[in-house]
């Protein structure tokens, strides 16, 4: 919680406790509201109000209220009227009163306001998005055979922000995309809307930093259905302070949402949304749909060859080392970076981030020449070893006890019961601790890529670290 919002919670707590058996004179019976009052205010206006304390803010109303009524009818007319001198009127009162200070506290840790990690490097990070169109291909998704594919592409990079510059919330589009998509869920469409009260580190359209002439370049894929915009921020802005530049594509109709410059809203598919959130994938055929991600990751990679060449207006031209590039996912976005890493060139590493893989490609007949790293959470230990087995170079495998599937995306930051959720729901969230698991993620693959695209000595990468316990860690070397 937030620290007015402690205040304010303990503040009513007190005049709970003092106010209604109080035998002081009416001046004295007025300071725990007036104050309750006053920092009621100064959080609206310092930290912004959320709807999880919408039931301390009701307690405050109605306790400022009746405090006031006490002036303005002094005697017993106040006490008699709303039964505050009755027995069971302040009994029913306390319990009310209390129940709202309970809801108040509740909501505000299941849904917290929580702090992002920040990233460890020496660069400040700028975040910009791209808009792209692939007029070589149609949209499959829609019934207009004239629609083109289009592609928006988050970029997070090693920046130079103004002075007093104020980084952007950690989800910008949730005022407009977080009610369709609750909406959509069944869900009552207020529960995302203090997701813009979180900060991330990321400053919006910041100059790109000029501390180095060129810097390497990543580009991720997020998990099916998922969106990279809310689920893997963590990771890209730790990569970006490192000195990477990161595109991250949002695969438009498979993502949870996309938003084009011109203000359109896409949601994700029909049968995408029963594909991820209903386990009905017999409306779509992953394997052909990973051909389309393929596709669309060696699209962009042309056009970031086009920005380079200052083709292109950007902010981007002649700073992309596109000899140092490296292609990573999570989940279905993993399986997308081994298969763009056997076909394209210019991936000379590549990261797969607990996904299962799909597609049409024979790994076991063709195998990887990229270093290459695999991620497993403690159920999926081992499903892509016929990949890491053949794999004719580097290749690394971890593994991470006290997790699942979804421990492998920002979620977990979004409440802390998530932690604690794998003991009723054995398949959402595995008990490892959030802040934890951020850090073993970025641990690997900052070393993966340093080692493999800036060529820097890593010995993290060299043995089993004493410093993760809780990682299975297995190397094969490329002469292996």
């Amino acid at each position: 919680m937030r620290t007015l919002e402690i205040l304010l919670l303990t503040i009513l707590a007190l005049t709970l406790i003092k106010n209604p058996r109080s035998t002081a004179k009416s001046a004295e019976r007025l300071y725990l509201p007036a104050l309750a009052l006053l920092v009621f205010l100064l959080h609206a206006i310092l930290e912004k109000t959320r709807w999880q304390m919408t039931p301390a803010y009701a307690l405050t109303a109605c306790l400022v209220i009746l405090t006031l009524a006490h002036f303005i009818f002094p005697g017993e007319w106040v006490t008699s009227k709303w039964c505050w001198g009755n027995t069971l009127g302040r009994f029913i009162g306390l319990f009310l009163a209390w129940l709202s200070l309970t809801a108040a506290l509740i909501f505000s840790m299941i849904a917290p306001v929580f702090r992002m990690p920040a990233p460890s490097g020496m660069y400040p990070v700028g975040m910009q998005d791209l808009y792209f169109v692939d007029n070589n291909r149609p949209e499959l998704f829609t019934p207009d055979p004239n629609d083109r594919r289009e592609l928006m592409v988050r970029v997070w990079y090693p920046a130079d922000p103004a002075s007093g510059a104020s980084p952007q919330p950690y989800w910008p589009e949730v005022d407009r995309v977080g009610p369709l998509i609750l909406k959509r869920s069944n869900l009552p469409t207020f529960l995302l809307s203090h997701m813009d009260l979180v900060k991330s580190y990321s400053y919006l359209n910041a100059p790109l930093s000029g501390e180095s002439s060129t810097f390497p370049v990543l580009v991720f894929s997020h998990g099916y259905g998922m969106d990279e915009y809310t689920r893997h921020q963590t990771q890209m802005e730790e990569l970006a302070s490192h000195g990477y530049i990161v595109f991250s594509i949002n695969h438009t109709y498979e993502s949870m949402s996309t938003v084009f410059p011109d203000g359109r809203i896409i949601l994700a598919d029909a049968r995408v949304f029963d594909a991820s959130f209903r386990q009905e994938y017999g409306r779509l055929n992953l394997d052909d749909q990973l051909s389309v991600w393929v596709a669309d990751a060696i699209f962009v990679l042309d056009q970031l060859e086009e920005l380079n060449a200052g083709n292109v207006s950007n902010s981007f031209t002649g700073r992309l080392d596109m000899k140092r590039v490296g292609v990573f996912g999570m989940s279905f976005g993993g399986a997308m970076s081994a298969e763009v890493c056997l076909k394209d060139s210019r991936c000379e590493a590549g990261a797969n981030m607990d996904g299962s893989q799909f597609g049409y490609v024979d790994f076991s007949a063709q195998h990887l020449k990229t270093p290459f790293l695999f991620f497993y959470n403690e159920r999926s230990e081992g499903m892509n070893d016929y990949i890491y087995t053949g794999v004719e170079n580097w290749a690394y495998r971890v593994t991470i006890q006290g997790t699942t599937h979804a421990s492998f995306t920002d979620t977990i930051l979004w409440s802390p019961s998530m932690e604690y959720s794998s003991k009723f729901i054995p398949q959402q969230f595995g008990p490892i601790d959030s802040q934890r698991m951020i850090e073993i993620q970025r641990a690997y693959l900052l070393a993966f890529f340093d080692r493999h695209l800036k060529g820097e000595n890593t010995p993290f990468l060299d043995g089993p670290p004493g410093v993760f316990p809780e990682v299975d860690f297995q190397f094969r070397k490329q002469s292996d």
